[in-house]
């Protein structure tokens, strides 16, 4: 039996889809975009990429907890 961290499922699906669509719809360039300082020790996402990783996380962990196994 395989074991998954839902949490850390729903937040890499997140990331890579928000990091996509910011990428797509060009709001950044590339990744160190999505970080008010990407070389903290501590990544934070700006503001206005956060509310957009949140609706992806939310959507990614509903249905992550909805699948029937």
């Amino acid at each position: 039996m395989i074991t998954i961290n839902n949490i850390e499922l729903a937040s890499n699906l997140a990331h890579e889809r928000t990091l996509a669509e910011c990428i797509k719809s060009n709001k950044i360039v590339d990744e160190h975009e999505l970080y008010v300082d990407f070389n903290a020790e501590v990544l934070t996402y700006k503001d206005n990429i956060q509310d957009i990783f949140n609706d992806y996380y939310d959507y990614y962990l509903n249905e992550i907890e909805n699948t029937k196994i």
